[in-house]
């Protein structure tokens, strides 16, 4: 009897033991922190470079240009008395853009836009890559104590099944109670193994998102000391109209297709030059050097600029109808975020009074079973570590719908973390 129950007790304080050696953790914040430093950032941020450079391109056309030009050919005169067969005339020439009828400036609004959009699309990028790695970090203190409760059953499981087979081995054991035990291990066994694959699953996310191994054992994290308070969801809406990333980057999408096709078409155009000439002959009609200005305007270029037109036409209407659908999205995604804090606060309310009484019946079973001397090995710790990780996971479900929320209204995933957040659209009762 005491040696079945020194074996069960070993397993169970191997699991204490496990949990009081964990190591240092990132805290919520630091991992967001780490996640900034994901490689899939620095693509979003080179995307912002790239328009950055468009833009300077564009703003280079109003700016002068220097061009040189040197033409060599070999020809047959018409005029006797010239004896030359070879010219070679070379000139350097400045021209100062001086108004193109808008073309310029909307190309310029249009790269602007742009890159105002890929900032955009980069903090999007950011958004969903913090809020699946804080989900993923709760997720992991979970499956730590989901581990070691499945670690505690697979014990006792086995245990229960050996101390059968030594009956079996006399004559003592009811052979359908050993397979049903055996069959009853064997999962005991599967689960814990499923369960560890699993949390080696999130470790290896969890170190590729954040670049960080991620190998110490977790900790319970401390749940929020208030809960949400009531918003103005209708304001809140609003707000989220005004600042979410993904809807400002189709509004700017949006505005750059519309510069494009005011730049676009055969725009005449109005400079200003100099220029220096130098030849090999003495031919009339060749300036040594010559300032002026010039009106070009292009006629016909095969319709080309026409098609383009129409093309941006279309682009339009579709980047249209995705903020129209962007919008309809959002009022449902903000109401439902509310909606999911709410109640992953009850949740997590309900959570700690469940892993409150769990803690205070396992004591009261160990004390009675010290008590009465029993040789039960019944598994109680297991059930309290289950209750435990649905704490976590309810934590961890409040501080995500709050991280989700600060993301809808284009704010750092860490500041829904803050227990102060959104309380400027708390609704006062009068």
């Amino acid at each position: 009897m005491q040696g079945r129950w020194g074996y069960a007790a070993v397993a169970v304080l191997a699991v204490f033991v496990q949990r009081s050696a964990a190591a240092e953790i990132p805290t919520p914040s630091e991992l967001l922190d780490l996640i900034a430093g994901n490689p899939r950032l620095s693509i979003a941020a080179a995307d912002t470079d790239i328009a950055e450079a468009r833009l300077a391109a564009a703003m280079a056309a109003l700016r002068p240009r220097l061009d040189a030009q040197v033409n060599a050919r070999r020809m047959s005169s018409m005029n006797p008395r010239e004896t030359r067969d070879s010219d070679v005339f070379s000139h350097l020439e400045v021209i100062q853009p001086i108004y193109d009828f808008g073309r310029s400036s909307s190309k310029i609004a249009a790269a602007r836009a742009e890159t105002e959009a890929a900032e955009a699309a980069a903090r999007s990028v950011r958004d969903a890559l913090m809020l699946e790695g804080l989900a993923l970090y709760y997720e992991l203190h979970a499956s730590d104590l989901e581990v070691q409760a499945l670690q505690e059953e697979n014990t006792i499981a086995f245990f229960r099944f050996s101390r059968l087979q030594e009956k079996d081995a006399v004559g003592a054991a009811n052979p359908i109670l050993l397979l049903e035990l055996q069959g009853r291990a064997e999962k005991a066994r599967y689960d814990y193994y499923r369960a560890q694959s699993h949390n080696a699953e999130l470790r290896l996310r969890l170190a590729e998102l954040t670049g960080a191994p991620f190998k110490t054992s977790t900790l319970t994290p401390a749940p929020a000391e208030t809960g949400p308070f009531e918003l103005d969801v209708a304001a809140l809406i609003a707000r989220a109209e005004t600042a979410l990333p993904a809807l400002e980057e189709l509004r700017r999408h949006r505005a750059a297709l519309e510069a494009r096709r005011g730049a676009g078409g055969l725009t005449p155009r109005i400079e200003a030059y100099g220029r220096l000439g130098e030849s090999t002959r003495n031919l009339r009609g060749r300036d040594d050097w010559a300032l002026g200005a010039r009106f070009v305007l292009p006629l016909y270029h095969g319709g080309i600029e026409k098609s383009d037109q129409a093309k941006l036409a279309a682009e339009i209407k579709q980047a249209d109808s995705r903020i129209q659908l962007r919008r309809q999205a959002l009022s449902r995604e903000v109401s439902v975020a509310v909606m999911h804090r709410s109640d992953a606060w009850r949740r997590t309310v309900a959570a700690k009074t469940a892993y409150k009484a769990a803690r205070r019946k396992l004591y009261l079973e160990q004390l009675q079973r010290n008590q009465d001397q029993q040789g039960s090995i019944g598994g109680e710790s297991a059930r309290v570590t289950r209750i435990e990780a649905e704490l976590v996971r309810a934590i961890g479900a409040y501080a995500v719908s709050g991280a989700r929320l600060a993301t809808l209204l284009g704010e750092h995933p860490v500041r829904g973390l803050a227990p102060d957040f959104l309380e400027d659209l708390k609704v006062v009762e009068e």
